[in-house]
């Protein structure tokens, strides 16, 4: 189950994909439209009668708790699970209001105690989900198989670039909570240029980094809240 700005059914394997349409042009409209949404895809889970429900990547942890609460109710009898993908909570202190730090903090707890078991990406979050909340989910470390969708030698070749060059390749949601704004930081720090300073050829080989980041979009090609994928390479 997913929202997007369009509702599809997709059949991978002996996979069902149901996106459910959503308005998610703005935070406000998200916010609005969710206790509707929420019921749409409790109905669309309780069809296919679970013996288990994975909660994972919401963009907001109150809407996983939300959506906790009411799975509660409507498959009693399925098992809930809940994948954390990061410590949200720290991530909303650093980036958001109190107000939203401290709701975060409330539906990350409830998530903990509602699932029947949950999952932490590394060792590192089990610690601080014990610290805050006194829950010690289980490990499930984000892995990647490297034997799949291997380059071949002659792909490898066409993006291998000289000693000097700096390339970038990104495939993420272009959200501002992803801080791809420290990707370009990152990136003059590469170069050795602190943030600020101009250096000639340094701060342009920079600034160069920085606008391929901001024509991300137009790259891509994607629609809002789609995945999407940009690369650049900049050159001294």
């Amino acid at each position: 189950m997913q929202l997007s700005d369009r509702a599809n059914i997709e059949h991978a394997g002996n996979l069902t994909i149901v996106t459910v349409r959503k308005d998610l042009s703005s935070r406000f409209r998200k916010l609005a439209g969710m206790p509707i949404a929420i019921m749409q895809i409790c109905r669309e889970i309780a069809s296919f009668k679970p013996d288990h429900v994975v909660l994972e990547g919401a963009s907001w942890a109150v809407y996983l708790a939300l959506l906790g609460f009411a799975l509660r109710k409507t498959v009693p009898r399925a098992r809930i699970v809940y994948h954390a993908h990061n410590v949200e909570y720290l991530l909303r202190v650093q980036r958001e209001n109190r107000i939203i730090a401290a709701l975060t903090r409330l539906a990350e707890r409830y998530l903990l105690t509602v699932s029947d078991r949950s999952f932490a990406a590394s060792e590192e979050d089990r610690q601080r989900f014990s610290s805050l909340y006194g829950i010690m989910p289980h490990l499930l470390p984000n892995g990647i198989d490297c034997t799949a969708d291997r380059a071949t030698p002659e792909q490898v070749e066409t993006v291998r670039q000289p000693k000097d060059d700096l390339g970038a390749v990104h495939l993420d949601r272009r959200v501002p909570r992803k801080m791809l704004d420290d990707l370009v930081q990152a990136g003059r720090r590469r170069v050795g240029v602190a943030p600020g300073r101009r250096s000639g050829g340094e701060r342009l080989h920079a600034d160069r980094l920085a606008h391929v980041m901001a024509q991300a979009d137009d790259v891509s090609g994607g629609a809002s809240g789609e995945i999407q994928a940009w690369t650049g390479r900049a050159f001294r």
